[in-house]
Formats: structure tokens, sequence, C-alpha cells
């Protein structure tokens, strides 16, 4: 498959358009159209989907909305470095949710945005000097041992 080929697949199908069409230039018996299967037709109907959809699918007609991210970061030196056999683990939490002020409290085009972030698998942030000097300087990411207040906010439109 040719470079051009390629990058006229992977653009296509970002687009979701030109999926199974050549790139300007490419030769067309190049293309795979099953490349990337599914993609014209969503596997998952939009909206909640899954075990909490009868919880969470009215809390937002209402305007309550809740996300949830789960980050690791894991660095290690099993067989290099001054101390061998260490590693360091920081796993973040990140729960938040947006409220609606339109439709909980008629207040038109406000919403109140939060976030909180807790660290909750903190090991080893001294790995750096046990590896040497090749980390030397990019030391693991702070991580503290509670709870943060990641972000709130109250936003309002102006001009609606």
């Amino acid at each position: 498959m040719t470079a051009a080929a390629f990058l006229g697949l992977a653009s296509g199908a970002l687009a979701q358009e030109g999926v199974g069409q050549a790139a300007p230039g490419a030769n067309p018996q190049d293309v795979n159209p099953n490349l990337v299967v599914g993609l014209e037709k969503p596997v998952v109907k939009p909206g909640f989907n899954g075990p909490l959809a009868s919880i969470f699918a009215p809390l937002a007609a209402e305007g309550y909305t809740f996300h949830a991210l789960a980050l690791d970061f894991v660095q290690g030196n099993p067989s290099a470095g001054l101390v061998t056999g260490r590693y360091s683990n920081s796993a973040y939490f990140i729960v938040g949710g947006d409220a609606d002020l339109g439709k909980i409290m008629g207040l038109q085009g406000t919403s109140l945005h939060y976030e909180n972030t807790f660290f909750g698998i903190v090991e080893n942030l001294n790995l750096a000097p046990q590896i040497g000097d090749s980390l030397v300087g990019y030391q693991p990411p702070y991580t503290p041992a509670s709870a943060w207040l990641s972000i709130m906010t109250l936003g309002a439109e102006a001009l609606r």
C-alpha cells in the first residue's frame, strides 16, 4: 500500500467520509473498503447505554450529567539502574459532574461544572534516584495523598 493510499484511508476514516475511496493519485486497487468494519454504522446507539443507563438517563433529562476517568502512571526498573526491581505508581481517579442550572433552577444559560481528583494508588515517588542518571530531572508527577478539587466553574451565557 502506498503512503498516499494509507493517509487517504486514515483521513477518510476519521471523517467517516471517503471510506473505501483512494486518495487523489493513489491506486484504487490498494484501498481496502473493509479496513474499519462498522465505521459507517455505529455499533452502539446514541444516548445512555449499559447497566447504569436507567439511573443516569433520567438525571440527564433533569439537568445533571456525570463523568469519571481513571489514569494509572506506572514506571519501573526491573533490571537496570542503581537499585533494580523498583517501580513507581500514581493512580488518579477523576470524577465530576455538570448541572444545567437552566433546567434545575430556571437560570437559563447557566451551568455549574465540578471535578474532583482522588489519588488512589501512590507508591514510591522517589524512583528517579533509584534508576540513576537517565531519569534525574524526570521525576514522577507530584501526587498528594489526598483528594483535590480540580475544577469548579460557574458558566453563564451573556448573549443568547
